[in-house]
């Protein structure tokens, strides 16, 4: 799907585990916002509900990730570092950096989902001021 190298020298279970963040932020690209939505955990989409995620996913507009490191990993459990390179509209302006954090994933029904994503910018820098007055 990707060519990354974040998939590096991993075995089979590494790969999945990080397939399942990359995957994520990928469908941003495409604005596959269901399929973002439904790469959560149940507990999680119990906690956020898909109309609240969807009207936040609008406003990232683009998502590259930079790197992904799984520090720790257990059979139904794996903790990342990530760093995404994302532009977002903030405040009526459209913003660019590179957001680092920790992503937790979970196995659920054999397949890897995402139970937290824990991110904050760095430099973050305007692109663009937009306006959204209402034209009369």
């Amino acid at each position: 799907m990707l060519s990354l190298t974040v998939f590096s020298e991993e075995n089979g279970e590494q790969k999945a585990i990080k397939q399942a963040v990359v995957s994520f932020f990928y469908c941003f690209k495409q604005k596959k916002y269901d399929k973002a939505y439904n790469s959560f955990t149940s507990s999680l989409k119990t906690d956020i509900p898909y109309y609240k995620f969807a009207l936040k996913a609008r406003d990232i507009k683009k998502a590259d990730i930079k790197s992904v490191n799984i520090y720790d990993s257990g059979k139904f459990l794996a903790k990342m570092e990530i760093s995404v390179k994302m532009e977002l509209i903030y405040k009526e302006k459209l913003c660019q950096a590179i957001y680092k954090g920790t992503c937790d994933v979970v196995k659920e029904e054999g397949k890897w989902k995402l139970a937290s994503v824990r991110l904050s910018s760095e430099d973050a820098k305007v692109i663009k001021e937009l306006n959204f007055a209402k034209e009369q």
